[in-house]
């Protein structure tokens, strides 16, 4: 079960450390992007520069469309991953074949304000201890970064890496403007703050914060969710909720404990429904939290989304190809105008975007 009292269990779990498709993004992704894998543990070889953390402005995924590495892959979707847990590795991703494989491993060294300099550490495509620097800038926006080659003794690692990459939100990232894959892509504006990302359920899943340092606020994205039969009752069950904006909130709104509050209201031009849910500040369940949704299948375990007294979740439904699609957002502080910006920031896009 999700909820405030859970969010603990998840503080430190990396959508990277999870089985390939384990945690994949709500919706179905086309094309098929996998969580970055956890890398071996870099061992350090000699160097001209120490190894050292890159700059807190790259570290996290970025995605790329349509790259061919000499050697290595015909144009696909990859990924760089710039090792958030500490910043001193990295490594390429391939995500549009669906393997997940890792190339072009390296190790971050010492660099002059505004370059990253890495060295091979593994993984094909360059020989070990090759080196190479590169410029980089950060869009205003955050939705891009662009590296530039400066020198690198690896050919192929310079034709992966120069180009514009965009934020990815699979991962561990700093929030503000970046992409998930859904059908195919969708971009959203987060609170600027370290979000991890994390499966609950079929098409069900959330970026949560990392760690208890960071306020407690967070995305969900499920489709096609189940109610519960009796949202307080420790024996509760999954119930069938018609894939209907309308069924959807009367589901709602018959949950006692519950102020729902509907209104018309599309984004990206598209139509559907705003619901505001807040449960009773004075609110007594049975089982602690009151259950709102479950994933689509009835039978998976801790695939529950609950909420604690006084807590308020900002949704957005609509219907598209006959599955009802939710997104919420909610935490800590947050307010109506909070969540509806957050909501409000949706784009449903077809493909990466481009600076």
């Amino acid at each position: 079960m999700f909820s405030r009292a859970a969010m603990a269990a998840v503080f430190g779990m990396l959508l990277m450390a999870c089985s390939p498709g384990a945690n994949a993004p709500t919706g179905t992704p086309r094309p098929d992007v996998q969580p970055s894998a956890e890398s071996p543990t870099p061992t350090p070889r000699p160097s001209r520069a120490p190894v050292a953390a890159m700059p807190a402005d790259v570290l996290g995924d970025w995605h790329g469309d349509d790259v061919a590495i000499p050697g290595l892959t015909a144009p696909q979707l990859v990924r760089l991953s710039l090792n958030w847990d500490g910043g001193r590795n990295g490594w390429i991703q391939f995500d549009g074949d669906g393997s997940g494989r890792q190339v072009l491993n390296f190790l971050s060294l010492t660099a002059p304000d505004g370059q990253i300099r890495v060295s091979s550490d593994g993984g094909a495509g360059c020989l070990a201890g090759q080196e190479g620097s590169y410029d980089w800038r950060r869009s205003p926006d955050g939705l891009f970064l662009t590296l530039k080659v400066v020198d690198d003794a690896c050919a192929t690692r310079a034709a992966a890496f120069a180009r514009t990459w965009v934020h990815s939100l699979t991962a561990v990232t700093d929030g503000g403007l970046g992409v998930l894959p859904y059908d195919p892509w969708l971009e959203i504006k987060m609170p600027k703050q370290r979000f991890g990302a994390s499966g609950f359920g079929t098409e069900a899943s959330w970026l949560h914060p990392m760690s208890d340092a960071d306020p407690v606020r967070y995305l969900m994205l499920i489709a096609d969710p189940m109610g519960f039969d009796r949202p307080c009752d420790t024996l509760r069950q999954p119930i069938a909720i018609n894939h209907t904006t309308k069924a959807f909130e009367q589901y709602l709104k018959t949950v006692s404990g519950l102020s729902v509050k509907g209104a018309a209201g599309s984004i990206d031009g598209i139509a559907g429904r705003s619901i505001d849910v807040a449960v009773d500040k004075g609110l007594d369940c049975a089982a602690g939290d009151i259950g709102l949704f479950h994933s689509q299948v009835a039978t998976e375990t801790d695939a529950d989304w609950t909420m604690a007294a006084g807590e308020a979740i900002y949704l957005w439904a609509t219907v598209t190809d006959g599955h009802l699609r939710v997104f919420g957002f909610g935490g800590d502080g947050v307010t109506p105008d909070d969540g509806h910006a957050v909501l409000g920031s949706l784009r449903f896009l077809q493909s990466l975007p481009k600076p």
